[in-house]
């Protein structure tokens, strides 16, 4: 599953949608060079994806795209305004996991006390480039367990729909038991009088 040099997450991205402008950029080994070296720079194909994402992706969507043997999942935020890209060396890393890694990113994001709105080209890659190391180096072995534990705490969005889609299931199984309870009271009701 891991490219030549044992990287699995080579490149992290976030960027700014209205505008098609990367914020901060992360790339943790040069085996993305061999790809720069067909005219397809990594860097570039992130450009390319960021600005396609405001007609192509709604906000809080996400979506995995191939890229030769390997592949970029993509993140747009709840607000429609940051698109959140990484790239897997291969197409076998747990998308979810990689899911979980955007969410954290985004919410370390929207923690920095900055206007996210106004930040000019690359203007977080000091502030957000160590964060995002981190992140990279966190999750280059995560397995599939690990990010349905978080998925149950990473998410705010999808805990919502979480919750919103598990208390709809009860409110169904009470109506329908409510239902089976007044059809039974109501057979025994009509049972009694014509006896």
């Amino acid at each position: 599953m891991a490219s030549q040099n044992g990287k699995q997450l080579p490149f992290l991205a976030v960027g700014r949608v209205k505008d098609s402008k990367p914020l901060a950029m992360k790339r943790v080994t040069d085996e993305v060079d061999v790809e720069q070296q067909k005219g397809q720079a990594v860097e570039d194909i992130f450009k390319k994806i960021l600005g396609a994402a405001q007609t192509q992706l709604k906000p809080g969507q996400r979506t995995r795209l191939k890229w030769n043997d390997r592949s970029f999942c993509c993140m747009l935020d709840s607000t429609g305004l940051l698109l959140f890209c990484l790239l897997t060396s291969s197409m076998e890393y747990p998308e979810q996991v990689a899911f979980a890694l955007l969410q954290e990113l985004n919410t370390k994001v929207s923690e920095m006390n900055v206007d996210v709105e106004t930040v000019t080209e690359n203007g977080l890659d000091q502030e957000l480039g160590h964060k995002m190391e981190e992140l990279l180096e966190n999750y280059e072995h995560r397995t599939k367990d690990a990010a349905f534990r978080e998925s149950h705490v990473g998410f705010q969005m999808d805990g919502r729909e979480v919750v919103q889609a598990n208390q709809m299931k009860r409110y169904l199984i009470i109506a329908g038991l409510v239902a089976c309870f007044l059809l039974l009271c109501y057979w025994m009701f009509f049972q009694t009088k014509t006896e």
